[in-house]
């Protein structure tokens, strides 16, 4: 091509032209012409010889009234508004008042859209790329045409399509340069000789040619048209229709569209640096259009083909394997086939798309080395001037995991959920290793069947899901397993325990231990009404839960109870009081191993399921009750053909009592804690009521004469085998009187009752001091006469007084109180 600077440079972001061809008349409109909705100032004097123009809607027929507007004052400057004619698309005619005298046109709503030309192969490459060198045009799609048929439409004169093409970095193009550095207009389409007279129509006319926007322009050694995306656009604007539709997408202004110029280059690239052995990867070139690159993986040359990776065969564009890529030569003396192993799937001849793109699926398998491998794309020219590209993906070993639900300590029978990643294959490998077990390892399903490298019958295979991961519900019941700790073994190939030297693998130790059956009573004395709670713990998981047998006089109870997920479980029986007082026996069956109870109550009997036999009778006549039907369920748990435990508890069944401990007569004022024994439970409810002998009712207008208390206490545990309670008494507000105490339990309706004094505290008796005789002081002589004296007696002093009459007062109390 040759190269023009200056000129051509300003004319490429010109926003005016030198030179101004006519404009075209395209608003003459004749009898029979196409107008489209939303031009504006059209002449329809020729068309509309009347006063009116009328319509008929799809479905009417031209004898009914037509919708009719009336034109008379608009017909050389009518506008086909939106609001009346976007309705009403299709054949208008003159209107005299009375009927049609003539076509006067057609009505249509505008469209029009643009797809950018890949002029040499005649493709669209809208919204793709092109290498640059690439000749492009446009194809304008629309039905705006038919007003350049129109009476007085000028040929060659400017036209009303305006196409955009902006560059990577905002400006906007008026002229485009083509093949020869022509400058090719982009406004005021079309122009001179190139009419539109069809729906699909190119710049250059209505057949598409091959020169109109060369995207290797220069301007000295510069490339006009700089690497990037370029946005291309057409908008139509006859008549101010562009205006009146407010720029719409489809109808005046066309979608949006793109076109990437390239260099001439190749690139390929990996969607990942590391792949996990086993996995696919994929490879995306990106060249020149329709060409063709070859592919291989270089510096294979010798290597075993199931320990590289692989390019598939199958894939749109791409040849494997591919007798010209593998002989071709890509330096001076060096053929691919000196660099790839002769492999299928090691060398490949690569198509690219229209857009000048093509990805490419590689896969590896768990045998392929782990290591770094170079894929090299080449275009497929003299090596001298091709151009070639490079990309590294490293594949690496994966790894195995396992873990189980729980904590690992599990009960025979069981179910055990096994779970992990396997990122090294497709497939996991399990087997198991413990105590009796082969050395290394048995199947997981047949703890007999010893574990055989490379033979998948003899280990539990799961599948790999495709986000790595694998699960098993492993059941343990009917696999041969005892007591013990084991060890589960995951591995990425068929290999036992005696082989793992180089394999990925990963264990998980546990615990399998014999289920079994705990239960206990708060008390083995309850009185009558109180409610029966039997609590304790199953482990192994019995999914059927424990079975309560209760016996005793008259009585055979059977209830299935669920165990939680805590192991624990409970039972509760409040209808103890209607039970005749006596010894009751229990027993707790827990379904073991096989998660299923083999004895069981079948109507008025106890069947035996392992056997099918009925063992003895709980109901009715000729029945077994208390200890011997409690007897003869244990021996049928004890053969040797049902694996069910269980555990046995009994109980007294009592009347119910509680007991008073001796109430003294009290003072008004006194308190004291009234208390006792009882058998009832601990928790029950008991409500005292301590009411006067004396109360009885009143008229409404006395003094109410009632004293007493009242209050709830609980049973709470005693020191020996009875249980205790006590009530705090405060008698200040009591009247003289002889009290009645009156015991209830809420939940057995056991009472008692018993009676106290209460009393006037009485009046205290005065004490009189002793009286002290006065003391007399002798007159002092001034010369006393020598004689000898005796001591005098001593008498009691204040303080000794004081403390004398208080303890005759506390003396009287205590006499009088008692």
């Amino acid at each position: 091509m040759s190269k023009r600077i200056g000129i051509a440079m300003v004319a490429l972001l010109a926003m005016v032209m030198l030179v101004l061809p006519v404009s075209a008349e395209i608003k003459t409109i004749n009898s029979g012409n196409t107008v489209f909705v939303g031009e504006q100032g059209l002449n329809i004097t020729n068309a509309v010889p009347d006063d009116f123009i009328a319509y008929w809607a799809e479905g009417q027929s031209q004898t009914d009234v037509p919708y009719t507007i009336n034109v008379s004052s608009q017909k050389t400057s009518f506008y086909v508004a939106r609001n009346e004619f976007e309705g009403r698309t299709g054949d208008w005619y003159s209107w005299n008042g009375t009927a049609k005298t003539q076509l006067a046109f057609k009505v249509q709503i505008p469209s029009i859209d643009l797809k950018i030309w890949n002029s040499v192969t005649d493709k669209d490459v809208s919204d793709k790329s092109v290498v640059r060198g690439a000749f492009l045009t446009f194809r304008i799609e629309s039905n705006l045409h038919p007003i350049n048929t129109r009476a007085n439409y000028v040929e060659g004169a400017d036209g009303f399509l305006t196409v955009k093409v902006k560059d990577p970095v905002g400006s906007v193009y008026t002229i485009v340069i083509g093949e020869g550095d022509v400058q090719n207009p982009l406004t005021k389409l079309p122009r001179e000789a190139n009419t539109m007279t069809s729906s699909l129509w190119f710049p250059e006319g209505n057949t598409v040619a091959t020169n109109y926007w060369a995207t290797d322009a220069q301007v000295g050694t510069a490339y006009v048209y700089k690497a990037g995306s370029y946005q291309v656009w057409v908008e139509a604007d006859p008549n101010n229709m562009k205006t009146n539709w407010n720029s719409a997408t489809g109808n005046v202004v066309s979608t949006l569209r793109t076109v990437t110029i390239a260099d001439d280059t190749v690139t390929i690239t990996a969607n990942t640096e590391s792949v996990v052995r086993g996995n696919d990867f994929s490879l995306a070139i990106t060249g020149r259009p329709n060409s063709n690159y070859v592919l291989w993986i270089d510096g294979t040359s010798g290597a075993l083909c199931a320990e590289i990776p692989a390019i598939k065969s199958g894939q749109a564009g791409v040849s494997v394997p591919n007798a010209t890529a593998y002989n071709y030569t890509y330096k001076a003396g060096t053929n691919v086939s000196d660099s790839a192993a002769n492999c299928n799937g090691s060398y490949a001849m690569v198509t690219l798309d229209d857009s000048g793109k093509r990805t490419v699926g590689v896969s590896t398998v768990a045998s392929t080395n782990d290591k770094t491998y170079t894929f090299r794309v080449q275009d497929n020219k003299t090596y001298a001037i091709a151009k070639f590209d490079t990309v590294k993906v490293k594949v690496t070993k994966g790894a195995v995991t396992i873990d189980a639900e729980g904590d690992k300590v599990y009960y025979v029978g069981m179910d055990i959920k096994l779970f992990g990643e396997n990122t090294d294959s497709e497939k996991v490998y399990l087997f198991i290793t413990g105590p009796n077990l082969a050395s290394n390892g048995a199947n997981l399903d047949d703890t007999t069947q010893e574990s055989i490298n490379d033979n998948d019958a003899t280990f539990h295979v799961e599948n790999v899901k495709s986000d790595n991961t694998w699960e098993y519900t492993w059941a343990t019941s009917g696999v041969g397993l005892d007591a013990g700790t084991y060890t589960v073994w995951a591995v990425s190939q068929p290999k036992n325990k005696g082989s793992l030297s180089g394999v990925k693998y990963a264990s998980l130790s546990f615990q399998i231990r014999k289920a079994f059956v705990t239960a206990q009573m708060d008390t083995t004395r309850l009185a009558k009404g109180d409610k029966l709670v039997i609590k304790g713990n199953a482990e192994g998981n019995p999914s059927e839960g424990v079975n309560i047998w209760i016996f005793g006089t008259n009585l055979a109870i059977d209830r299935t109870e669920s165990v939680e997920d805590d192991t624990s479980f409970k039972y509760e029986n409040s209808n103890t009081r209607d039970w005749s007082a006596g010894q009751y026996f229990v027993v707790v069956q827990h379904p073991m191993y096989n998660n299923k109870l083999d004895a069981v109550r079948r109507d008025d009997y106890v069947v035996n399921l392992a056997q099918n036999l009925t063992e003895f009778k709980i109901i009715g006549p000729n029945r077994l009750m208390g200890s011997d039907a409690a007897e003869a369920l244990v021996q049928v748990l004890n053969k040797p053909n049902i694996d069910d435990t269980y555990v046995k508890l009994y109980f007294m069944l009592e009347e119910g009592y509680i007991n008073i401990d001796a109430i003294g007569d009290q003072y008004i004022g006194d308190k004291f804690t009234m208390k006792g024994t009882t058998n009832l439970a601990v928790d029950d409810a008991l409500i005292i009521t301590i009411t006067s002998a004396s109360f009885r009712p009143t008229e409404k207008t006395q003094a109410s004469e009632f004293s007493g208390a009242s209050g709830t206490v609980k049973v709470v545990k005693g020191t020996g085998v009875e249980n205790a309670w006590s009530f705090d008494v405060d008698t200040t507000g009591f009247k003289p009187d002889q009290y009645i105490v009156t015991i209830e339990c809420v939940e057995t309706g056991t009472t008692a009752t018993t009676t106290f004094t209460v009393s006037e505290v009485p009046p205290a008796t005065p004490t009189t001091p002793p009286t002290t005789p006065p003391v007399t002081t002798p007159p002092v002589e001034t010369t006393p006469p020598v004689t000898t004296t005796p001591p005098p007696t001593t008498t009691p002093g204040f303080g000794a007084i004081i403390a004398l009459i208080g303890l005759g007062a506390v003396a009287v109390l205590v006499l009088r109180r008692h």
